[in-house]
């Protein structure tokens, strides 16, 4: 219980360098090519005109998110992927927090390694929204345990609320 942060900091760690790999390792698929040549255009504006033009279904989003990931000083896919990873392991941190807050540290523990068994652990590694629509459950998720323990209420309801609005915003299809 004392080390609980270190070694989930660790562990987070650990999963970052795993989907780092894993997403230096493999090519852009269609839907990432999509994304990448979204967030490669010359302005953000150009971005969100392109989407307001009905030209994709996609939303928004991931394009401006990956565009970030572009800035940084590496490659085009990795750089698309990074700002997902992060997202990823927001969620991660999430869940973390979630289920220590009423549970030892190891149980904790192995809920944030828990999806990297799983099919979720690949949205870690792609330039899609589904890692932020995990990262915005997962905020949802948080603030509505605090919600329901009088831990800050209205900050609580404003984070769940924005959480939820994040998710959804993401990839219209989080509602479901």
């Amino acid at each position: 219980e004392q080390h609980a942060g270190i070694a989930a900091a660790l562990a987070l760690f650990l999963i970052f360098v795993i989907a780092l790999g894993q997403s230096a390792g493999k090519l852009l698929w269609n839907d990432e090519l999509v994304t990448l040549k979204t967030a490669s255009l010359p302005h953000w504006s150009d971005i969100w005109n392109l989407y307001a033009s009905g030209l994709d279904t996609t939303g928004p989003m991931q394009s401006l998110i990956a565009r970030v990931g572009l800035m940084l000083p590496i490659g085009p896919e990795l750089g698309s992927r990074l700002p997902f990873t992060f997202a990823y392991l927001v969620m991660g941190l999430c869940i973390y927090i979630f289920v220590h807050r009423r549970y030892p540290a190891g149980y904790a523990l192995a809920a944030l390694i828990y999806p990297l068994h799983g099919v979720i652990f690949y949205y870690a590694t792609e330039a899609r929204a589904y890692a932020l629509v995990l990262a915005g459950a997962g905020v949802a998720m948080i603030c509505w345990q605090s919600a329901v323990g009088d831990r800050h209420r209205p900050w609580s309801l404003l984070g769940l609320w924005l959480g939820l609005a994040f998710a959804v915003d993401a990839h219209a299809f989080a509602i479901f």
